[in-house]
């Protein structure tokens, strides 16, 4: 019994031992070491173990105990085990009045955020400026908004990342953002120890890249000498890709764990021995979370060295050839007096970081700074959820201009470790669809484009079958696109894209204008009844001044066009005006007066509908030309439409090679290359032409035709439409041979001359001043004319009408009497004279239609009486337009005009019937001939499928039969195989049997005679009996080659 109670004794001093060896106060002081170091998952345990051991009577310490736990788990971001630890000291009426502030943070950081904001207004009552305080609880009311209102935004964990450790700071680089760098915990990481501050292994660098495929490859170590049995992290990428920046946290049990910023060096797939990076002498502070601007100017990093808001803030120090240079807080509004952590950049200039001193959902959210360079300030704005969340949202990373990455998060995880994310926003794609085409509206499709952007875009592509294209653009680089097409102009587009949050869709127009046809001028407007241009017209003005120092290698015409209504002479000499007007405003904006000439059509050139014009305008037709003929068989509305289309400024390409060519006539190499027009010396004026119309173009403007003349050229011969059609190529032709010509005058217009020379001094005044003087391009100054008048005679006795008046009265009116004398006399003798040519033409023609008659009743007697009524007709037809006939004899139509014979409408039906005829037949042999290559094309076709279907067909049975042969030998095989084995066994049997037998018979003593010995030799296989093994071997071997000579006849037939 004695034994006993000492045994329990002893027990009992070694657990008092035990007690008084490992009190609370003992616990807690290691715990403060621990704490002091920064090791705050150590520090958290000797805190529990101090608790636990801690009376309940004890209030005051165990309230203290619980608090200082509660640092400890917040720290590590375990925000459960905190929660309940600061719950403890509140129970325990710990003194320390932020438990209520830290116990509403971690309550708000898992979601709860009614309990959240009821523990942050107990904390406001007690601390009423507490800005923190104020943010936490408008964060309780701004979350579930943020959470139910949702975005565009999708996020997923990344399994190819992830560990049963912490996982974060992912950072992508490279040229196509294909290869990335981020720091984990997991097992693989260098050093065997487990970090005081976390409990798990110091982080370490981990790396993986894009396949040929696209897809990530396993995650391997970072090469190099980076990584360490510390704890590295938090890395940034220069733009060159050859230079990071990381947090280094070294283990110095003799000082607390200080955050410093290291670099390091890339060699091919290396990375070199970090150096650290002397940021600033201050020791006590951390440097940590590095990360470089779009430009490579500045480092940016987190630290809480003094002179900062407070808590942590982002600063940044600018890098020179030197290493470091100016360091700045970046201040409000970015910092606050909580955390602001872990910058990255986009490729914009916007700055991403996380906080805890902004209003947000919980813990660290994400916040997007865009800078504002003109007033040097940022503009803050929180993400959407849910790429934030209640719990630490950190460390964004984008694929280059996408919007989309990765960041880092410790959401919905109970013991804080943190986890990779992928996200993804709807892209915002810029695209540009344009369209060339000619001015008209028909579309080009053989164009080509050029598209140069100030990034290095330089691009070359062809056009779809309407004349369009799409390229996709990037936001914030300006682009210009260039027209090319063989016989137009070039035509040149700028586009800036600006917009970086939507997706966009811009259209930009191309209309070349022609170097062959009359170029509309849209939008030039007058003022009324004058050549003045009006503000409107600027913008369209100043379009054309920009096509010509685009094409600074062209001439052009400039001309103004009228309606038919008013006065003829007046409108010539306003849209005479009206061009020199336009023709002025293109000096004044930097055009060389060489390269303008200033024409005034009037009515003289009506338009031509145009494919654009005709789908515009549903009553007109392609091709239709708007005369007053045509104009007045329309409606009011109608007519008044046609009216304000023949109102127009139009130009046309007179030469495409102005300037390139010096004075000896060799190509001027730099002109054609910078596509300038040069620079001419001395005083220059524009060419201004007074355009004088052929008596075709005349009549064309009227809607009439002109009788034919055999005498008459061919730019006057033509109808009124084929001169419409032509009129570029004639005038050109003009220009540079003839530029001024002169027709002869018609009698009225001589008459009308005289007559204001008659009427005194302020007419004769103001037909001089009409008078224009063109300068022609052989330099000679010759006096022109208005329409279908004599330009030589009108001025001329206009200038000597107007000196008489000026000498005196009396000239003037003696003159008068003498030209109205001399213009009788004239009178009568024209007269005679024309009564005599017109009795010769009316016989002339009449013996003409005679002879006609004589010989088309001699080929065609069927119609004799039709025949003689259509010559008196036509005869009867003559004489009446020849007595109204004022023209001269010049201008007559001679008999030979008329003297080929007209069909019968018989005859014309006839030959139309046999044309059909012919035609239809063609069409039928063309048909037959294309149906029935069809049909053989067909035929062909089918028996080239029937017959590669027998083969394929021949094939498959040749197979059938090589695998039924293969099988039956297999089978053979293996039946032989059985049979021999079988014969095998019976042989060894019977054998044995014999031997046994036979020794039975003969006595022990017997020598060896040969029946003996035959005895023997048969009982031999008895002796060696083949084993299951050795039958099996056996059957296998059969099998086998059975196998082989299957295959070897297969091979064979295949051959």
């Amino acid at each position: 019994m004695s034994v006993k109670l000492r045994i329990i004794y002893i027990v009992f001093a070694v657990m008092c031992l035990a007690v008084s060896c490992s009190t609370p106060e003992k616990h807690q002081k290691k715990g403060d070491m621990f704490f002091a170091h920064g090791e705050y998952f150590d520090a958290a345990a000797e805190y529990k173990t101090a608790y636990s051991t801690t009376p309940r009577s004890d209030k005051e310490a165990r309230g203290m105990r619980a608090f200082l736990m509660g640092e400890c788990y917040r720290r590590i971001n375990s925000t459960s085990k905190a929660e309940g630890a600061y719950r403890n000291a509140v129970r325990y009426n710990y003194v320390d009045t932020t438990t209520y502030f830290w116990l509403a943070e971690m309550q708000r950081m898992q979601g709860n955020y009614k309990a959240a904001q009821k523990n942050y207004e107990l904390y406001l009552n007690l601390q009423p400026n507490d800005l923190r305080t104020r943010n936490g609880i408008e964060s309780c009311f701004l979350a579930p908004e943020m959470k139910e209102k949702g975005s565009t935004y999708s996020v997923h964990p990344v399994p190819f990342l992830a560990s049963r450790r912490a996982d974060y700071c992912p950072v992508l680089f490279g040229e196509k953002f294909d290869q990335l760098i981020f720091t984990s915990t997991r097992p693989q990481a260098t050093g065997d120890e487990e970090s005081g501050i976390t409990g798990m292994k110091n982080g370490d660098f981990f790396y993986t890249s894009k396949d040929e495929k696209g897809k990530w490859k396993p995650v391997e170590s970072l090469q190099g000498s980076v990584n360490s049995a510390f704890d590295e992290g938090a890395a940034a990428i220069t733009p060159d890709g050859q230079t990071m920046y990381f947090t280094y946290c070294s283990v110095d049990p003799e000082y607390p764990r200080y955050a410093e910023i290291y670099s390091s060096s890339r060699s091919d797939a290396t990375w070199s021995k970090p150096q650290k990076v002397e940021i600033s002498s201050d020791t006590l502070s951390s440097y940590a979370h590095p990360a470089v601007s779009p430009d490579g100017k500045w480092l940016y990093f987190v630290s809480d060295m003094p002179g900062g808001v407070g808590g942590l803030d982002i600063w940044r120090a600018q890098l020179d050839s030197h290493g470091i240079g100016l360091i700045e807080n970046l201040g409000e509004p970015i910092n606050t007096p909580g955390d602001e952590t872990f910058p990255t950049f986009r490729f914009n200039g916007d700055l991403y970081f996380s906080s805890n001193g902004h209003p947000g959902m919980g813990g660290l959210d994400i916040y997007c700074a865009h800078p504002d360079t003109v007033n040097n300030t940022w503009k803050v704005e929180i993400l959407p959820s849910p790429v934030n969340s209640s719990g630490d949202d950190f460390g964004m990373t984008f694929e280059g201009v996408h919007n989309r990455g990765f960041f880092s998060s410790n959401r919905k995880n109970g013991r804080g470790w943190d986890h990779i994310y992928s996200f993804e926003r709807p892209e915002v794609v810029h695209t540009v669809t344009g369209w060339v085409y000619e001015q008209d509206g028909y579309e080009l499709p053989q164009s080509t484009v050029y598209m140069i952007g100030n990034d290095g875009t330089n691009m070359k592509f062809g056009l779809k079958g309407d004349g369009s294209f799409e390229q996709i653009v990037k936001p914030g680089v300006k682009y210009v696109f260039l027209a090319t097409c063989d016989g137009f102009l070039n035509y040149k587009q700028e586009l800036t894209i600006d917009s970086v949050e939507h997706s966009t869709c811009d259209t930009v127009y191309f209309p070349l204008p022609s170097v062959n046809s009359p170029v509309l001028v849209r939008n030039v407007f007058y003022e009324f009844n004058s050549a003045k241009l009006t503000d409107d017209s600027r913008s369209a003005l100043d379009k054309l001044v920009q096509l010509l120092k685009d094409n600074a290698n062209i001439t052009i015409e400039l001309s103004s066009h009228c309606d038919y209504r008013g006065n003829e002479l007046y409108n010539r000499k306003l849209s005479q005006h009206r061009a020199e007007s336009v023709v002025d405003y293109l000096i004044e904006h930097g055009i060389s007066p060489n390269r303008l000439t200033a024409v005034g059509y009037g009515k003289l050139r009506p338009k031509v509908v145009s494919k654009r014009l005709a789908a515009s305008y549903k009553f007109l037709q392609e091709g239709d030309t708007l005369t007053e003929q045509y104009i007045k068989k329309l409606k009011e509305n109608q007519q008044d439409t046609c009216n304000a289309l023949n109102r127009r400024t139009e130009f046309r390409v007179l030469k495409t090679t102005y300037g390139l060519f010096d004075d000896s006539g060799k190509i001027d190499a730099k002109a054609l290359l910078d596509n300038k027009a040069p620079k001419k010396t001395g005083k220059t004026e524009p060419v201004v032409k007074v355009y004088i119309p052929t008596p075709a173009e005349a009549a064309a403007a009227d809607g009439k035709k002109l009788p034919e003349k055999k005498t008459e050229s061919k730019a006057v011969g033509k109808s009124a439409a084929n001169t419409r059609k032509n009129a570029p190529a004639a005038e050109q032709k003009s220009d540079t041979k003839t530029p001024n010509r002169v027709v002869p005058a018609k009698k009225d217009t001589v008459k009308a001359a005289k007559s204001d020379a008659a009427t005194g001094q302020t007419k004769a005044a103001a037909t001089k001043k009409d008078s224009t003087t063109v300068k022609l391009q052989n330099g000679a100054a010759k006096p022109q004319t208005k329409e279908t008048k004599s330009a030589a005679k009108m001025n001329e006795d206009s200038l000597k009408a107007g000196k008489a008046k000026e000498d005196s009265a009396k000239a003037a009116k003696q003159k008068a009497d003498s030209l109205k004398t001399a213009k009788v006399k004239a009178d009568s003798a024209k007269a005679a004279k024309q009564k005599a040519d017109s009795v010769k033409a009316v016989k002339a023609k009449a013996d003409s239609i005679k002879a006609a008659a004589v010989k088309e009743s001699a080929a065609k007697a069927a119609q004799p009486t039709a025949e003689d009524k259509n010559s008196k007709a036509k005869a009867e037809k003559t004489n009446a337009k020849q007595q109204k006939a004022v023209q001269t004899k010049e201008n007559a139509p001679t008999a030979s005009d008329k003297t080929a014979p007209k069909l019968t409408k018989a005859q014309k039906d006839s030959a139309k019937a046999v044309e059909k005829a012919a035609k239809a037949k063609l069409k039928a042999e063309k048909k037959a001939k294309s149906d029935s290559l069809k049909l053989a094309k067909k035929k062909a076709k089918e028996a080239a499928k029937a017959k590669a279907a027998a083969a394929k067909k021949r094939e498959q049975i040749q197979k059938a039969r090589v695998k039924l042969a293969a099988a039956k030998a297999k089978d053979e095989a293996r039946k032989a195989a059985d049979a021999k084995a079988k014969n095998v066994k019976t042989t060894v049997r019977k054998n044995a049997n014999t031997a046994k037998s036979e020794t039975a018979k003969t006595p022990a003593t017997t020598k060896n005679t040969p029946a003996k010995k035959s005895a023997e030799t048969n009982t031999r296989p008895a002796e060696k009996k083949m084993t299951l093994k050795e039958r099996e071997a056996l059957k296998d071997s059969i099998i086998a080659k059975a196998k082989r000579d299957a295959e070897a006849a297969k091979a064979k037939e295949k051959k």
